[in-house]
């Protein structure tokens, strides 16, 4: 299961350490690699501020 997560560094509220965002189940046989390629939607990585609208804030995110 390839997982990539996503922190917000720096929000106009307080979010969770690491929010789940993207994901792909693939079999990788044991001693094989393979490179795969997941995209994050800019819509995706918004939030609800204070005002309880759905924004999507500038800022620095860490991926892992």
């Amino acid at each position: 299961m390839v997982q990539v997560y996503v922190r917000d560094k720096v929000s106009s509220v307080a979010t969770p350490v690491q929010q789940l965002k993207a994901f792909r189940k693939e079999l990788i046989r044991k001693g094989q690699t393979r490179t795969v390629q997941l995209e994050i939607p800019v819509t995706e990585l918004g939030l609800y501020n204070e005002r309880m609208k759905y924004v999507v804030e500038p800022g620095d995110l860490n991926y892992r």
